[in-house]
């Protein structure tokens, strides 16, 4: 990271164009210079994403792929494969001449590739599941028959589609990227 010499003043960081002066009056300058020169935000970011990943894996309904009686196992495949291809490329390749950000097909099949189903969609997968619970409860005792499985069904398939994106998401990288991840990590192993 591009940090400022250690002992730069207010002038040297508005003249630098740096986009972190926004507090320059207050004295926040160099709280802010801190924060971008540092490696604590990289560092509390690992530790977030390796903490949702593995809540991830603690929380998915992984028996309920197999063993159900809304989908199989046979019908999700396909389905998270058709929802990968169909979900984001077609429009990234229809637009990509209307988008200047993109240069060439190769950039935008790239980007069509590049997007992951993660943690809004659980979200919205829980938010979905106690909408239909009331639903459910507004029937009486019986629940009723259009929402009597729709909670059920809806949790396999989200969470289905984001273990999906979360194995397939690496692919998109980049592979210099990956064979440059794997050496740095096959260096830790060798330095413990």
């Amino acid at each position: 990271m591009n940090c400022l010499k250690p002992n730069a003043d207010y002038h040297d960081i508005v003249r630098s164009n740096s986009p972190y002066h926004t507090g320059a009056s207050t004295g926040r300058v160099f709280t802010d210079l801190f924060l971008v020169c540092s490696s604590l935000q990289p560092t509390i970011d690992m530790l977030l994403n390796v903490a949702i990943f593995m809540w991830y894996g603690a929380v998915c309904p992984w028996r309920d792929f197999v063993t159900n009686d809304i989908i199989s196992i046979y019908r999700l495949i396909p389905l998270g494969i058709l929802i990968l291809l169909l979900r984001r490329p077609p429009h990234i390749w229809i637009f990509h001449k209307k988008i200047p950000q993109i240069e060439g097909i190769r950039q935008a099949t790239f980007m069509g590739f590049f997007g992951p189903i993660g943690c809004s969609a659980i979200f919205y997968l829980y938010v979905t599941v106690n909408f239909v619970k009331e639903l459910k409860r507004e029937g009486g005792d019986t629940p009723r028959q259009d929402v009597a499985n729709l909670d059920e069904a809806v949790t396999i398939i989200v969470w289905f589609m984001v273990i999906v994106s979360v194995v397939r998401h690496p692919a998109s990288t980049t592979r210099r990227y990956s064979r440059s991840l794997f050496f740095r990590l096959s260096m830790v192993s060798v330095y413990r």
